[in-house]
């Protein structure tokens, strides 16, 4: 049997709907109430939280959770990237792989970018 070709718009199709899927999992705990989460943003965190940082500091971050009493500053703030491929979903995430830069300045690994994520939350 032939194998399916994952590259170009199939994969990319793959992911977001990955993406999309696992956002909307998380979401549904809204509705639950018991563990605390009371805001997610898709795609970096709330528009009011990103301001006075350089946009790519969100890059890196594809889901964020809110815990706490939306009124007041969040107890705490979960930021995800989330991954998938549906040419080699059995691959698994090494230290390696999370560290593998594919631009000529080698700074857009998932870790660099998550790193950037938390030094703007930090600050």
């Amino acid at each position: 049997m032939t194998a399916p070709e994952f590259k170009g718009a199939r994969a990319s199709n793959a992911g977001d709907d990955f993406h999309e899927l696992w956002a909307l999992r998380q979401s549904l705990a809204l509705l639950d109430g018991n563990d605390g989460l009371s805001a997610v943003a898709v795609e970096g965190l709330r528009a009011e939280d990103e301001q006075g940082a350089p946009l790519d500091t969100w890059a890196g971050v594809d889901c964020t959770l809110y815990y706490g009493d939306d009124d007041q500053a969040p107890d705490a703030i979960v930021i995800d990237q989330v991954r998938y491929s549906a040419a080699n979903p059995q691959t698994a995430w090494t230290a390696t792989r999370l560290c593998a830069a594919t631009n000529k300045d080698k700074d857009n690994s998932i870790i660099a970018r998550l790193a950037t994520a938390y030094t703007g939350l930090a600050a």
